[in-house]
């Protein structure tokens, strides 16, 4: 299958897939397709495509669509709990415990042990954003460009791995119970 005459719309990146990009994958993977050349169909990696091929598949080698949808939604929480200060800027963060199933603690004031991770964070922000810098002077790029600096940083906290590694191990390890 040809990608410049596919029907199917153009996966775009940081995006997750849909129902029907997971019937997509169900179609060419029954079909004897190899991930790199699903990934090339949905506009995506082939890393995505063998993440949902683990999260889908019900038997050894057959994967559903469904299960892969029932399984994004029940593992879509990338965070158990937020730790912020008393700041006004945090006051509906508690309204989010309503909504989902994060859990929010605010830290006693000026007590920034509390949340050491936080602060360390806000440090390496910093570094870029100054204190009092308003954010609407940073474009959107700017701040992915930081997100990804920051992210990939070994952390000690994290056995000296990067957060987006250590993410990756934990997915691998969730998928692994599966």
């Amino acid at each position: 299958m040809d990608h410049s005459y596919s029907n199917t719309k153009p996966h775009q990146k940081g995006k997750h897939l849909k129902l029907n990009d997971r019937t997509t994958i169900q179609e060419l993977h029954s079909k004897g397709y190899s991930n790199r050349a699903i990934a090339r169909e949905l506009n995506c990696s082939p890393s995505t495509v063998g993440y949902e091929l683990k999260r889908g598949t019900v038997s050894v080698y057959r994967y559903k669509a469904v299960e892969g949808q029932s399984t994004y939604e029940l593992h879509k929480i990338k965070f158990k709990s937020i730790t912020t200060d008393n700041g006004s800027e945090f006051a509906d963060l508690s309204d989010l415990e309503q909504v989902s199933k994060t859990l929010v603690y605010y830290a006693h004031p000026y007590t920034s042990c509390d949340k050491g991770s936080v602060e360390r964070h806000n440090g390496l922000i910093r570094r870029y954003i100054p204190k009092g810098d308003r954010m609407d002077k940073y474009s959107v790029e700017d701040i992915a460009k930081i997100e990804v600096w920051c992210n990939s940083l070994p952390r000690k906290i994290l056995n000296y791995k990067t957060p987006e590694e250590y993410f990756d191990t934990e997915l691998d390890r969730i998928y692994r119970r599966r």
